[in-house]
């Protein structure tokens, strides 16, 4: 059985003893390691996938950033970014581990405020889009 992950549900292991939503100074699963989840909390956000990395410094629930897949490293973005994009499960600064999302509906950290999907652009802002 699936351990529960904030509103997430492990599905495509058993168990997870870094939950989706909590940061580590202890690196628990390989660099890239990604796990399926599907959530079943209120906000019904259906099936999302995750990728393992390390954080960086200024990083909030949400946070947008690029990452680099051998070293792990996630850098906030910024106008003109370039790499993969994963947004944030926790609060994952620099030094700790994390889980980010990479795959499905998920909670963005904005610069304006918005309530519908729409089309996302990076800005100034690190981290953030508008």
């Amino acid at each position: 059985m699936a351990i529960a992950s904030g509103t997430w549900n492990v599905i495509s292991e058993v168990g997870l003893t870094q939950t989706i939503d909590a940061t580590s100074i202890t690196q628990n699963y390989p660099i890239g390691h990604r796990v399926k989840c599907k959530d079943v909390g209120a906000t019904n956000y259906g099936e999302g996938e995750f990728v393992y990395l390390k954080g960086v410094a200024s990083t909030i629930v949400g946070s947008t950033a690029i990452y680099e897949a051998v070293a792990g490293q996630t850098t906030l973005t910024v106008a003109r970014s370039k790499g993969p994009v994963a947004f944030a499960m926790s609060a994952n600064v620099a030094l700790q581990w994390g889980w980010y999302q990479v795959h499905g509906m998920c909670v963005v950290a904005t610069v304006t405020t918005g309530g519908t999907p729409a089309t996302c652009y990076v800005t100034a802002t690190a981290g953030k889009v508008v």
